[in-house]
């Protein structure tokens, strides 16, 4: 729970899990032998820990015997027809990258005078961690899933319960790292069971998660009462889609 909810004492390790996405299974299982620093006491406070998602990725293959690409997209993205989601570029025909209709990315260091393009990241042991390929639809459809858990005349539990939909869009940890200063019209922001939870003044309950890796920034969320949602994907790094 501690580890879903980014409350486990593990560090932030964003910038280091971009260039680590591709290590193998082994590399984990050994970086993890060496041992992991904390940086607080476990359930202490927020810290975005991707390793910690991808130590959940491996005890989702311990359970389901199957490794972690192929248990998701047997369990959700086939069941969900996201058809347009994989795990690796080369997953799509013709390899990919400029030959299925796959944005490149980019990185502006001088405010978009000039760019610089920014090769795919690699997927292994950290596909828990989400280093994934999507499209608008299939977010949009993912989005509408999850948010249909709180749909009064909603009885789909097929796949995953409402009941386990809701406790993912439920505030576990509290997220001290939002600028209330810049965002005035928040009262409260959680992390749930790997989503943003917002408690916005004006519209009520909002739960969102951003993305980003080098040459690429997205963000979806949605309004629980309403069930509207938004997904925005930008092929540069260092926007603020949200």
């Amino acid at each position: 729970g501690m580890l879903m909810s980014n409350s486990s004492g593990l560090p932030e390790d964003n910038a280091w899990a971009d260039y680590h996405l591709g290590m193998t299974r082994g590399d984990l299982l050994e970086t993890l032998r060496t041992g992991l620093n904390f940086s607080d006491y476990p359930d202490a406070g927020f810290q975005y820990s991707n390793i910690g998602f991808a130590v959940l990725g491996l005890i989702a293959e311990d359970v389901s015997g199957k490794p972690f690409k192929s248990f998701a997209t047997e369990t959700f993205l086939g069941p969900l027809a996201l058809t347009g989601t994989r795990f690796d570029a080369a997953d799509y025909p013709n390899n990919g990258e400029g030959g299925a209709g796959i944005a490149y990315g980019f990185d502006s260091f001088d405010e978009g005078e000039t760019w610089i393009h920014r090769p795919f990241a690699k997927t292994g042991a950290f596909a828990c961690a989400g280093s994934m390929y999507s499209t608008l639809p299939d977010i949009a459809r993912w989005s509408g899933w999850l948010s249909s858990g709180f749909v009064p005349n909603n009885s789909d539990d097929a796949i995953l319960s409402r009941a386990s939909r809701r406790l993912m869009q439920r505030s576990f940890t509290p997220h001290h790292l939002v600028d209330r200063a810049l965002r005035p019209e928040l009262d409260n922001v959680g992390y749930g069971l790997g989503l943003v939870v917002e408690h916005d003044k004006r519209f009520g309950v909002c739960v969102q998660h951003p993305g980003g890796l080098p040459g690429f920034s997205t963000n979806m969320r949605w309004h629980c009462s309403s069930g509207i949602g938004v997904a925005i994907f930008a092929n540069t790094s260092g926007l603020s889609p949200a």
